[in-house]
């Protein structure tokens, strides 16, 4: 396994994790829970940073 299927493998793991989150999210704004709501958004601009994190790894790998 090679340091990019890694960081691929990392990257879907982030995503998937992602999508949890936004379905929840949904479904706390359909039942006016709007705290869950709040914590779920919140794990999302984690998960986002996370992704980004990982971007920059990669490019700085693919520049070497």
């Amino acid at each position: 396994m090679t340091y990019l299927e890694i960081l691929g493998w990392a990257r879907k793991g982030v995503i998937a994790e992602k999508e949890n989150y936004r379905q929840m999210q949904e479904k706390a704004l359909e039942g006016q829970a709007h705290d869950i709501a709040g914590h779920c958004q919140k794990m999302i601009d984690e998960l986002d940073v996370r992704l980004a994190t990982l971007d920059e790894i990669e490019e700085l790998h693919n520049r070497k």
